[in-house]
Protein backbone atom coordinates (compact mmCIF):
# COMPACT_ATOMS: atom_id res chain seq x y z
CA UNK A 1 0.00 0.00 0.00
CA UNK A 2 2.96 2.77 0.79
CA UNK A 3 4.34 1.85 -2.58
CA UNK A 4 0.98 2.95 -4.37
CA UNK A 5 0.59 5.69 -2.30
CA UNK A 6 4.20 7.02 -3.68
CA UNK A 7 3.64 5.29 -7.16
CA UNK A 8 0.43 7.85 -7.10
CA UNK A 9 2.13 10.58 -6.13
CA UNK A 10 5.56 9.98 -8.16
CA UNK A 11 2.89 10.09 -11.25
CA UNK A 12 1.24 13.38 -9.88
CA UNK A 13 4.30 15.02 -10.61
CA UNK A 14 4.30 14.20 -13.76
CA UNK A 15 1.42 15.69 -14.27
CA UNK A 16 2.82 18.89 -12.60
CA UNK A 17 5.37 18.47 -15.64
CA UNK A 18 3.00 17.93 -18.01
CA UNK A 19 1.28 20.84 -16.75
CA UNK A 20 4.41 23.23 -17.40
CA UNK A 21 4.50 24.03 -13.54
CA UNK A 22 7.83 21.51 -13.13
CA UNK A 23 11.43 23.05 -13.21
CA UNK A 24 13.95 20.23 -13.49
CA UNK A 25 17.51 20.58 -13.07
CA UNK A 26 20.32 22.67 -10.89
CA UNK A 27 20.03 25.57 -13.42
CA UNK A 28 16.31 25.51 -14.13
CA UNK A 29 15.76 25.44 -10.27
CA UNK A 30 18.31 28.02 -9.49
CA UNK A 31 16.41 30.13 -12.14
CA UNK A 32 13.13 29.18 -11.12
CA UNK A 33 13.82 30.72 -7.38
CA UNK A 34 15.87 34.03 -8.39
CA UNK A 35 12.84 35.07 -10.31
CA UNK A 36 10.63 34.18 -7.65
CA UNK A 37 8.18 31.18 -9.54
CA UNK A 38 9.33 28.37 -7.31
CA UNK A 39 7.07 27.23 -4.87
CA UNK A 40 8.68 24.04 -3.61
CA UNK A 41 11.71 22.96 -4.13
CA UNK A 42 12.14 18.80 -3.63
CA UNK A 43 15.89 17.02 -3.68
CA UNK A 44 16.61 13.23 -4.17
CA UNK A 45 16.88 10.93 -1.94
CA UNK A 46 19.80 10.30 -2.95
CA UNK A 47 21.13 13.73 -4.10
CA UNK A 48 24.46 14.29 -3.01
CA UNK A 49 25.16 16.38 -0.11
CA UNK A 50 26.48 19.25 -1.96
CA UNK A 51 23.12 19.49 -4.46
CA UNK A 52 20.69 19.18 -0.89
CA UNK A 53 22.80 22.05 0.04
CA UNK A 54 22.10 23.96 -3.19
CA UNK A 55 18.42 23.37 -3.25
CA UNK A 56 17.91 24.36 0.63
CA UNK A 57 19.57 27.16 -0.43
CA UNK A 58 17.46 28.13 -3.04
CA UNK A 59 14.65 27.65 -1.24
CA UNK A 60 16.17 29.67 1.34
CA UNK A 61 16.76 32.58 -0.72
CA UNK A 62 13.00 32.60 -2.30
CA UNK A 63 11.33 31.56 1.06
CA UNK A 64 9.65 28.50 -0.14
CA UNK A 65 9.24 25.45 1.25
CA UNK A 66 12.17 22.61 0.95
CA UNK A 67 11.43 18.25 1.02
CA UNK A 68 13.72 15.70 0.67
CA UNK A 69 11.51 13.45 -1.31
CA UNK A 70 11.23 9.59 -0.82
CA UNK A 71 12.07 9.32 -4.37
CA UNK A 72 16.03 8.61 -5.92
CA UNK A 73 17.41 10.60 -9.15
CA UNK A 74 16.51 7.07 -11.31
CA UNK A 75 12.99 7.26 -9.55
CA UNK A 76 13.06 11.11 -10.74
CA UNK A 77 14.63 10.12 -14.32
CA UNK A 78 11.98 7.31 -15.22
CA UNK A 79 9.37 9.74 -14.56
CA UNK A 80 10.36 12.35 -16.54
CA UNK A 81 12.17 9.91 -19.34
CA UNK A 82 15.64 11.62 -18.51
CA UNK A 83 19.00 10.36 -16.83
CA UNK A 84 18.95 11.03 -13.42
CA UNK A 85 17.57 14.08 -11.70
CA UNK A 86 18.69 15.51 -8.21
CA UNK A 87 16.46 18.31 -7.54
CA UNK A 88 13.22 20.12 -9.09
CA UNK A 89 11.10 22.79 -8.38
CA UNK A 90 7.56 22.96 -8.48
CA UNK A 91 5.75 26.40 -9.96
CA UNK A 92 2.63 26.45 -9.01
CA UNK A 93 1.09 27.25 -5.67
CA UNK A 94 -1.82 24.97 -5.22
CA UNK A 95 -0.01 21.66 -6.97
CA UNK A 96 2.93 22.56 -4.54
CA UNK A 97 0.62 22.70 -1.25
CA UNK A 98 -1.24 19.50 -2.74
CA UNK A 99 2.39 17.32 -3.17
CA UNK A 100 3.96 18.67 0.12
CA UNK A 101 0.07 18.09 1.94
CA UNK A 102 0.37 14.20 0.25
CA UNK A 103 3.84 13.68 1.49
CA UNK A 104 3.23 14.78 5.05
CA UNK A 105 0.80 12.40 5.46
CA UNK A 106 3.33 9.80 5.32
CA UNK A 107 5.58 11.21 6.84
CA UNK A 108 7.78 10.81 4.16
CA UNK A 109 9.17 14.31 3.38
CA UNK A 110 11.11 15.89 5.26
CA UNK A 111 11.60 19.56 5.75
CA UNK A 112 13.68 19.59 8.55
CA UNK A 113 17.56 19.95 7.53
CA UNK A 114 16.82 18.26 4.15
CA UNK A 115 19.46 15.86 4.58
CA UNK A 116 17.32 12.83 5.52
CA UNK A 117 18.22 9.69 3.30
CA UNK A 118 15.26 7.22 2.41
CA UNK A 119 15.46 3.54 1.16
CA UNK A 120 15.12 3.37 -2.54
CA UNK A 121 11.44 2.77 -2.43
CA UNK A 122 10.94 2.47 -6.06
CA UNK A 123 13.74 1.04 -7.54
CA UNK A 124 12.05 -1.43 -9.14
CA UNK A 125 11.05 -0.20 -12.75
CA UNK A 126 7.62 -2.05 -13.17
CA UNK A 127 6.30 -0.61 -10.43
CA UNK A 128 5.90 2.92 -12.48
CA UNK A 129 3.81 3.29 -15.00
CA UNK A 130 5.32 2.93 -18.69
CA UNK A 131 6.40 6.96 -19.99
CA UNK A 132 5.20 7.42 -23.79
CA UNK A 133 6.95 10.17 -25.68
CA UNK A 134 5.42 13.60 -25.56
Amino acid sequence: MYKNFLNRNLMFLGLIKRAGHLQVGDEAVQAAARSGRAKLIIAASDASDGSKRRAKGYADTCNVRFLSSPWTKHDFGVMLNRGGVAMMAVTDAGFAKSLSRKLEETDVGDSSDGFEQSENLLSDERALPDRAED
